[in-house]
């Protein structure tokens, strides 16, 4: 029973050994070649509807522009009732954050 221990012990120690070995001449071969340049990521356009004056609605506002991606990201708010409070709200919303004109 040893004798066969030993032996499964022998055989994991020489896989953990040629493991070792085979990542670590993939990584000097990776350093050798130096970093590729990445393709650059597509751009994003999200559209997010808003409707009604639900409970953390200036939260998600914010939520939803704070959102960081590392290529171009456009967010649209579409509001489609102008009867709609939201509608009004947002209007205000972006007024009192816009930076004044000269």
């Amino acid at each position: 029973m040893v004798a066969i221990l030993g032996w499964i012990v022998a055989v994991l120690q020489g896989l953990a050994t040629t493991t070792a070995i085979v990542l670590w001449r993939a990584v000097s071969r990776l350093r050798r070649r130096g970093a590729r340049q990445l393709a650059p990521l597509p751009s994003l356009i999200v559209a997010r509807p808003i409707r009604g004056l639900d409970p953390g609605l200036a939260a998600n506002v914010r939520a939803a522009l704070a959102q960081r991606y590392p290529g171009s990201l456009e967010t649209i708010f579409v509001r489609d009732d102008t009867s709609d409070p939201a509608y009004r709200w947002c209007d205000a919303w972006w007024t009192s954050r816009r930076p004044a004109r000269s």
